[in-house]
């Protein structure tokens, strides 16, 4: 979690202030706006460094933490940072462009910006695990518990994130990431925006193979183009 050092008002009626640890790296909301989905292997990092967070949190009586992927930055040497744990919900309900574009994250009980509870948290981290996982990764029993702590009823959720966690570790299906790989670290692919570069990294390899396709049709193109350029010749 970044470090909020220290906050305050400025005079009886002004603006409140915060300063706060400054964190490099990309949003997790403008990844998902450019890949729609992550990797596996990221989606358990960053569901885990969530759930971390948040038992901080509620081991220093803050049971609300207005879990959304605009809280979640992935830095570029590999970690998953959270930035506004505790605090994001109020400034979040206040710039009009954010809220929107959080809001799908939101339990309906926190509708106008009310404090919600742990199951609103369940709600929230259940939320940003559908956004990112592929389907096609998530056995049956792990959507089943998706849409349970989805449910609009806060009674009918469970309390506990890192109950979603745990299932998520382990719910995964055959060809993605097991739970053992997950905990050990052991997988291609896994660091922050690791999966970015090598997706980047494979875009020459497309190119270069491209290229070397279309020299073929030019060279027979040449080909075809010569004979008929003799043939004529030899009519003529």
């Amino acid at each position: 979690v970044a470090s909020l050092y220290e906050w305050g008002r400025i005079g009886d009626d002004g603006p409140f202030y915060m300063v706060s640890e400054r964190v490099e790296g990309a949003s997790l909301l403008d990844v998902l706006d450019e890949c729609a989905e992550l990797p596996a292997p990221q989606v358990v990092e960053v569901a885990r460094a969530a759930v971390d967070a948040l038992a901080e949190a509620y081991g220093r009586g803050l049971f609300y933490a207005g879990l959304n992927p605009g809280q979640v930055v992935l830095t570029e040497g590999g970690a998953v940072k959270l930035i506004r744990v505790g605090y994001g919900w109020i400034l979040e309900e206040s710039e009009p462009l954010i809220s929107r574009r959080v809001s799908p994250y939101r339990a309906p009980e926190t509708d106008g910006g009310a404090e919600g509870k742990r199951a609103s948290d369940v709600y929230a981290l259940a939320a940003m695990i559908r956004g990112m996982l592929p389907r096609e990764a998530a056995s049956q029993r792990l959507l089943g518990l998706l849409d349970t702590a989805m449910d609009p009823m806060q009674s009918n959720r469970p309390t506990s994130p890192r109950l979603v966690l745990e299932e998520l570790e382990g719910g995964l299906v055959d060809g993605f990431p097991q739970r053992e790989k997950a905990e050990a670290g052991d997988f291609p692919g896994a660091g922050g925006l690791s999966f970015l570069k090598d997706r980047a990294a494979a875009r020459p390899a497309v190119l270069a193979g491209r290229g070397k396709r279309s020299r073929i049709l030019r060279n027979l193109f040449l080909v075809v183009l010569g004979g008929m350029a003799l043939w004529l010749g030899t009519a003529a």
